[in-house]
């Protein structure tokens, strides 16, 4: 019996500490057991709590830690094994809480305090003889009553790249203030302004630094806290780890095989040989253009399998930017191949420039259908929905912009808009005269017939354009008497290279890849290559891809994104080299089904807004003044029903045709390596060598009760389905 509840999971975002739910589950039946992984400690080690002898060995266990804000403090324990022939052999350190930690792998460890909260350690020391200690310690940071202090945080940054620490102090008497900052330490000699508080550090020579900060105020308090700063070239060679993060951003998930290309290649040559790749379109291996049950297993074909993953990654997130839909549309729901093709122009221009892309997109039947300005004329007013959206949604957004995406302000305080109904109206006029190139009975815009025109491009009809002059957008001019392929060009160049448009697309694609808060800095150099090479999605997105907060922002509490269900299903099969059934289906059913199954589809939206809203956030999120978009899809009722389908695919419970996961794999490494290799396999495919302490314990645990209930034949997928509905893979960090 499966038994699914909604436990609430801690997720540290920006020095805070957020609670979002999470779907997961626990198996009641004797032969199968799985806990659920939560934020509390799990009692299950041996707290020494004084002085003991046990079994030739005496222990002072680490007592619990009382900090405030900007303390540092060592744990004191100590170990005499009575043996003059046994020694330690190894000391760990795991657990909530334990990133904090400045140096886990000594007996006597320092706890840096950087943010208040209660975190639960445990320390396990081993011996060369076998014999093991366990010990939890609790360590509580509360706010200094003198100051309150922001610590700067650890640095991860690329050779050539300068970062400044962020670092803020207030003291609490209105007399103190700061009277001396200082730094030192090796790799201080690469700080600028070295007497800052936020001072610089120049990323140029690869290596570990370790630095102090020491504040000393006016009244002779002082605070101290350490720093460490870790830069890497990103042209050396790279790590499974490393390889498996970039690709579950570049990719629709990362396979022991693609690790290895990246390992090979390296990150830049790798995506390379990805922009030299021929598209792999969906409409060829569209089975049936009148059946949209087909529609889904293209995408998920070609999505899962096809070996242009960046481009067909890119296409994806474009899709939820240049969003047509055939949900609520008879028209297009009934021809599912010409929305395939649409994806297809997606893919074409995914990596091409993005004034190309625009273009075709505007003059594909699909968005003239959807955004309902096919057909219209010179002779009645326009319709206006695609005017609207195209400067709203797919170029320039509501509001103006800096180049690093923060919005520009008048002397009130207020955002300034892009554009008015007056411009609306006069854009409209552009796209009249644009319909099918080959209409049924050769009448303008008379019915769309699929089988002939839905690859072919719409077309103007010039007797229907309007040929008056257009102005739109800070008095940019189009005159009059010029073709509709003259307007269109004008006006769908004007637009790529607006100023708003670098950073307003730069920052979504950042999003849709990467991390769902990138910081102004990253967005400016994303937005900076978008403008110098007028719009090239290649360069665009190796820049999204190499920047160091990409690569390394993993680091910082704000770093990540939710991942959609989809790219959750497209990752399983790919982590675990799941073939084609036998079929060559690769579908969930007619109808509805894949939407139902996974809460979304590919192009079938409620809305042109997408599914979800670049800036949604709800709760303790948006307290924290941060978005989490795709949490929009995952209300308590499809959390249920998208994590019970992903049960059914592991544990075998096929209801129609999709790949079988291969489990062999993972059956025989543990089988021959054990339970720490099976962890560490997992962890590199899932969740990229990020998960913690606390989950290794847990799934430790799990196989031991497993193995003691002789579930033997259970604990793969146990185990992989716990992974898969725990908070550390649903975070893509």
């Amino acid at each position: 019996m499966v038994l699914n509840l909604l436990v609430v999971e801690s997720i540290t975002m920006r020095n805070r500490t957020i609670k979002v739910l999470f779907f997961c589950f626990v198996f009641l039946s004797g032969a199968t057991g799985i806990v659920v992984a939560t934020s509390e400690p799990v009692n299950s080690y041996h707290h020494y709590q004084n002085t003991v002898q046990n079994n030739g060995v005496v222990f002072s266990p680490p007592e619990n830690l009382s900090l405030t804000i900007g303390e540092r403090k060592g744990f004191n324990s100590s170990v005499n094994w009575n043996n003059p022939g046994e020694t330690t052999h190894a000391v760990t350190w795991g657990g909530c809480g334990a990133e904090f930690l400045a140096t886990t792998n000594e007996l006597n460890p320092v706890f840096r305090a950087d943010i208040p909260d209660n975190f639960f350690l445990t320390q396990t020391i081993e011996s060369n003889q076998g014999k093991k200690l366990v010990s939890e310690v609790q360590v509580s940071v509360a706010k200094n009553q003198r100051y309150d202090f922001v610590a700067p945080e650890d640095l991860y940054l690329s050779k050539g790249r300068s970062s400044t620490f962020q670092s803020d102090i207030q003291w609490k008497t209105t007399a103190e203030v700061t009277a001396n900052v200082s730094w030192s330490g090796t790799g201080a000699n690469y700080l600028s302004n070295l007497n800052t508080l936020n001072p610089t550090f120049n990323a140029r020579l690869n290596g570990g630094y370790h630095l102090t900060q020491r504040i000393e105020s006016t009244q002779g308090r002082i605070i101290e806290t350490s720093v460490s700063i870790q830069v890497d070239d990103l042209s050396s060679p790279v790590s499974n780890i490393q390889a498996s993060r970039f690709l579950q951003q570049a990719t629709f998930g990362p396979s022991l095989s693609s690790i290895q290309s990246v390992k090979m290649d390296g990150y830049e040559q790798w995506i390379a040989k990805q922009i030299k790749m021929p598209p792999a379109y969906h409409v060829p291996v569209l089975i049936h253009k009148r059946n949209e049950k087909f529609r889904w297993e293209a995408w998920s074909k070609q999505s899962t399998y096809a070996p242009d993953q960046l481009r067909q990654r890119m296409a994806f997130a474009l899709s939820e930017i240049l969003t047509v839909s055939f949900r609520a549309n008879t028209t297009l729901y009934n021809n599912p191949g010409a929305v395939t093709d649409y994806y297809d122009t997606l893919l074409k221009n995914g990596l091409g420039h993005f004034n190309e892309l625009l273009y075709d997109v505007t003059r594909h039947p699909v968005m003239g259908i959807f955004l309902t300005y096919k057909g219209n004329t010179a002779f009645s007013r326009p319709d206006e929905n695609y005017a609207r959206e195209l400067m709203q949604l797919f170029t320039i957004g509501l509001s103006r912009l800096n180049i690093d995406g923060t919005y520009q302000t008048d002397v009130q305080g207020e955002r300034i808009p892009t554009y008015t109904q007056k411009d609306i109206e006069q854009l409209a006029k552009v796209f009249t005269g644009l319909c099918f190139a080959k209409p049924d009975r050769g009448k303008f815009c008379h019915r769309f017939a699929e089988g002939g025109t839905f690859h072919l491009p719409m077309v103007f009809w010039e007797d229907k354009h309007d040929r008056s002059q257009k102005i739109i957008l800070d008095n940019f001019v189009v005159p009059a008497n010029q073709t509709g392929e003259q307007d269109l060009r004008m006006v769908i160049n004007y637009l790529a290279l607006h100023p708003n448009t670098a950073p307003f697309i730069s920052k979504q694609l950042i999003m849709r890849l990467v991390t769902s808060n990138p910081s102004a800095d990253y967005v400016e150099r994303v937005a900076r290559v978008f403008k110098n090479s007028q719009g090239d999605l290649a360069q665009v997105a190796q820049a999204i891809l190499l920047d160091s907060e990409a690569r390394f922002g993993q680091h910082e509490n704000s770093f990540g994104k939710i991942r959609e269900p989809l790219i959750k299903l497209t990752h399983l099969f790919r982590a675990l080299d799941a073939p084609l059934p036998a079929s060559g289906q690769f579908t969930f059913g007619n109808k509805t089904l894949f939407n139902h199954f996974f809460g979304q589809a590919p192009l079938y939206a409620p809305s042109v807004f997408n599914f979800f809203m670049p800036d949604y956030a709800q709760g303790e999120v948006a307290n924290a003044g941060l978005v989490a978009p795709e949490l929009q899809l995952l209300n308590t009722s499809q959390l249920v029903v998208t994590e019970n389908k992903f049960l059914d695919i592991i544990f075998d419970r096929p209801r129609v045709h999709y790949p079988t996961i291969n489990l062999t794999g993972l059956q025989t490494l543990y089988d021959q390596q054990g339970v720490e290799t099976l962890i560490e396999r997992l962890n590199l495919l899932f969740t990229s060598g990020l998960m913690s302490e606390c989950m290794k314990a847990t799934i430790r645990r799990q196989i031991a009760h497993m193995k003691m209930q002789g579930a033997q034949d259970w604990i793969i997928k146990n185990v992989l389905a716990f992974v898969m509905q725990s908070p550390e893979f649903t975070v893509q960090r």
